[in-house]
Order: structure tokens, then C-alpha cells, then sequence
């Protein structure tokens, strides 16, 4: 979406009782499927969720059971994977919702440029948390940390009570941003096309990935922590190993990337942009498995955890769900 890796560990239950159930955490592992690229080969649309009003900004799988979509009009929706049916919306923001976490049964969303709300969906109610200058959102993968860009510093807060614990200035504008698991770094894709470390505690810029041009719109880091995957307006994608920085393969589109995220276990990459193609690629060569075609720009892309199910949305307000027919 960005992403995330944008999961959430929580397993949001009684999704089908029109979210009036108790989210509860989920002690199951998530369930292996992991397909091998002839699969991914096979993925073919299955579903078309089509109650959104506005464009599609933002998508994130909550384990491999629901899908929160946010998009146009300020409305963020949560969809049941089991019959690919809605079973809740909120249309409080009043701007674009450019980003969605969920963690337990609040999920986290940016409104485009000005605040962070938490929505409970168990109680159907929003607050505000941050208001403000806010370019990018993201959540550390153990869910401890917040973290919001205000354009040329990012600040990190605690997730549980939303007290400020550090301030990183960056040397760009950023575009997407990203922490790492173990709460150590600070990844920033920028203007510059570069992708830039930084060091959480005292603010040291550590590292730089280069290879990129222009606008890094998208960029993830895979749940390992061994690579980094990112991509923009000069139409590439690139990965790189994160302790050394080296190129470790790439990709094109035909135009911009918007979007990009990982599967669990960082075999593969799904991307899309503003040449309207989903990209379904082999994360190791730059090997593209698919090409799945839409109609308009795409702007947001998901792959739920065990890999089952990918998501994708843009300008025409529909989610696409692709998978392997049953």
C-alpha cells in the first residue's frame, strides 16, 4: 500500500456479525501456503468488491481472513475474505484515506496530508490521535512503534499510549517510510531516488540504496529484514541487500510505481502503477511471473500473508481480488 510489510498480527473475529464481535489475538501460526511462480501464473480474478465511492488510496490484509481498503470520500472499509463481502465502513475523514493498518480491531489510517485517526471497529467509533502535518504513516512490524513524516523529519511514537520517543530529520521529502523489526532503523524513500537509513536513536544517516531516478513512490522491507524493495516515477523496481546495499535484481513498468508489497516469506513481489499493470515477480531474478491488466491506474496493491490472495485498487473505485480459481 503501502504497506507493510503492512500485516497485522491480530485476527479481527465475528467479522460476519457485521463487526460486533470481539477482536481477538490468535495464538495459529499463519497458515503455509506460499505458491510457486506456475501458480502465481494462474491467478485469475475472483472476486470484485465495488462499494467504494472514490479511487482506492490504500489496502492491508488482516492475517489471510480480511481486507481493509481505504480510498476517496474519506471512507475506509473492512471486507470478509471467506465470502468477499463488506461487513463494515467508516466515512468519518474528511480527506483521502492514504494509508490503513490494523492491529486488534482498530485500525490506524491516514488522512491525506493533515491527521492519523484510529477507528475501533468493535465500537464503530473514531478519535483523532495526531493532527497536523502528516505525509506518511507507517507501524513497526511488532506493533510497539508509530511512526508519522511531516516532510523533512519523521517522528516516532509509542503505539499504546502516543507519546512521542524520537524525531529523525531527514535530508529529503519523503514518499513512503518503514521501521525496521527490531525498532533500530528508519527506512525513507525520497525525491532523490534514493532509499535512506537512518539510525532511530540519535538520528545518523546510515546507509543509502541507489539505482533509482527521480520519485521513490513505494518501498517495502521484506519480513526478514535481508532485502529492500522499492520503486517510483522512472517506472523501475529494484531490490537490494539490506546490510551491503548491492543490487540484487530489478524490474520495470511501462510507467510510474505506485505501490508495492511482499509476501510472508519474501519469494515474491507484487507491484502496480500508472501503466495499469499488476506485476506478479520472482523477488531473486527480477523474473516477471505475470502481467494481469486493469482498466485504469492502479495506486494500491496487497498479497495476504500465507500469498493466497492479492489485492489491487486505483482510480475506478473497485478492489480486485486475484487468485487461484477453486
Amino acid at each position: 500500500m503501502k504497506m507493510n510489510v503492512r500485516i497485522a498480527i491480530f485476527l479481527i473475529a465475528g467479522l460476519c456479525s457485521a463487526c460486533s464481535g470481539a477482536a481477538v489475538e490468535s495464538d495459529q501460526p499463519v497458515e503455509a501456503v506460499f505458491y510457486t511462480s506456475e501458480q502465481y501464473d494462474q491467478f485469475e480474478l475472483i472476486a470484485a468488491l465495488d462499494e467504494h465511492t472514490g479511487k482506492i488510496w490504500s489496502l492491508d490484509f488482516v492475517q489471510n481472513d480480511a481486507l481493509i481498503s481505504g480510498g476517496g470520500g474519506g471512507k475506509t472499509a473492512v471486507w470478509d475474505m471467506d465470502n468477499f463481502s463488506q461487513v463494515f465502513m467508516n466515512a468519518d475523514c474528511s480527506a483521502v484515506v492514504e494509508e490503513v493498518y490494523c492491529i486488534g480491531d482498530d485500525i490506524f489510517l491516514l488522512e491525506m496530508g493533515r491527521a492519523v485517526r484510529k477507528i475501533s471497529i468493535t465500537e464503530q467509533s473514531s478519535q483523532l490521535v495526531y493532527e497536523g502535518s502528516a505525509r506518511e504513516l507507517t507501524i513497526s512490524p511488532d506493533r510497539t512503534l508509530i511512526a508519522v513524516s511531516m516532510g523533512d523529519s519523521v517522528a516516532i511514537y509509542s503505539l499504546e499510549e502516543f507519546q512521542k520517543i524520537a524525531v529523525v530529520d531527514i535530508t529529503d521529502q519523503s514518499f513512503d517510510i518503514r521501521i525496521n523489526r527490531e525498532n533500530t532503523f528508519l527506512y525513507v524513500s525520497g525525491s532523490n531516488g534514493k532509499v535512506q537509513k537512518y539510525k532511530i536513536s540519535d538520528g545518523a544517516l546510515v546507509q543509502e540504496y541507489k539505482g533509482l531516478s527521480y520519485d521513490v513512490r513505494a518501498m517495502e522491507i521484506s519480513a526478514d529484514g535481508r532485502y529492500v524493495v522499492a520503486g517510483g516515477t522512472d517506472y523501475q523496481v529494484i531490490v537490494w541487500d539490506e546490510a551491503t546495499g548491492e543490487i540484487v535484481s530489478r524490474y520495470g513498468h511501462n510507467d510510474g510505481v505506485n505501490d508495492i508489497d511482499l509476501v510472508q516469506d519474501g519469494s515474491i513481489i507484487v507491484s502496480v502503477g500508472a501503466d495499469r499493470q499488476l506485476m506478479i515477480v520472482d523477488l531473486l531474478t527480477g523474473e516477471i511471473i505475470k502481467r494481469i491488466p486493469h482498466q485504469d491506474e492502479l495506486m494500491a496493491v496487497a498479497i495476504s500473508q500465507n500469498g493466497k490472495y492479492i489485492a489491487s485498487g486505483g482510480y475506478n473505485s473497485t478492489v480486485y481480488i486475484w487468485g487461484l480459481a477453486e
